[in-house]
């Protein structure tokens, strides 16, 4: 019964012909992303990041973005990359009021997209983000 338990296993995991091989699993690489942000309250802008790698394996990355059509250029002091998943953190100030807007997505066919939360000392926001290769 085992012997007929491990080849009913083995015929099992063989591939059907014809069948498409697994696609691989989305991975986020070191490089240059544009794209837009929209807030909840329907204000955005252009958005691009800039994210790089080292020999160690260490993320870190630059940002731009528009608010009211204005450069803004954050420090960014968190990067996290898990395969297709992204979370960086930027700290700005802009006309006096310092935030900190943490962007978290993931990549799905080719674009680098989620969901942002903005603190200020005025309290929190968010929205939307979405970012590719140019």
């Amino acid at each position: 019964m085992l012997a007929a338990l491990a080849a009913f296993s083995a015929q099992a995991a063989e591939p059907k012909p014809g069948a498409a091989p697994a696609a691989a699993a989305a991975t986020i690489t070191a490089g240059e992303y544009a794209g837009t942000w929209k807030g909840d309250d329907e204000s955005g802008g252009k958005l691009r990041l800039n994210l790089a790698r080292d020999a160690a394996g260490v993320w870190s990355a630059t940002a731009v973005f528009t608010f009211q059509d204005a450069d803004v250029k954050p420090t960014v002091p968190k990067v996290s990359v898990d395969g297709a998943k992204l979370e960086v953190a930027l700290a700005w100030s802009i006309d006096g009021t310092n935030g900190v807007s943490t962007l978290r997505g993931e990549l799905k066919d080719g674009t680098l997209a989620g969901k942002f939360e903005t603190k200020t000392g005025d309290g929190t926001s968010g929205g939307t983000w979405s970012v590719k290769r140019p």
